[in-house]
């Protein structure tokens, strides 16, 4: 039976957020643009025929932290209930320990549509160590505006 590596630290979750642009200043911080964790589903005409539904685009940004190590993770988008409703296809491959790889920041594009509201997540899962992250977002009904006939109008 394999044994663990006494060297290797599993790294920290940083950050995890879904945004809409990433950039680095000059002094090497990073700057997430329109972050945010609901969208909303629009709403067709009822003779359309067409199902309410939202475009998630934007980047999935998540850092790590401390750690000792390489280590893969794994990317899932998943609903409430578990279910797998995309992968990244290569997992995200990483080095963190000391010296100048005290942090390791991935980021991807997540594109996907919804058709139905609820609770949804992105799940990094960290190996060795398997450990599993979740950045959790909402796909909502439109807030009602008062004095509109309907939230899409």
């Amino acid at each position: 039976m394999p044994t663990a590596d006494p060297f290797l630290i599993p790294p920290e979750l940083w950050f995890g957020v879904l945004c809409e642009e990433v950039s680095t200043d000059q002094a090497g911080r990073f700057n997430f643009g329109r972050v945010f964790n609901t969208l909303f589903l629009q709403t067709p005409p009822p003779a359309s025929g067409l199902k309410p539904f939202a475009h998630l685009q934007a980047i999935l940004a998540v850092g790590f932290s401390h750690g000792v190590g390489e280590f893969t993770a794994s990317v899932e988008l998943q609903n409430v209930d578990g279910k797998a409703l995309a992968r990244r296809p290569e997992p995200w491959v990483f080095q963190v320990g000391p010296g100048d790889a005290q942090a390791a920041t991935l980021a991807d594009v997540a594109d996907h549509w919804f058709t139905a509201p609820g609770n949804y997540y992105y799940v990094i899962r960290l190996a060795p160590g398997d450990i599993e992250h979740r950045i959790r977002f909402e796909v909502a009904m439109p807030p009602v505006v008062a004095g509109r006939s309907s939230p899409q109008s």
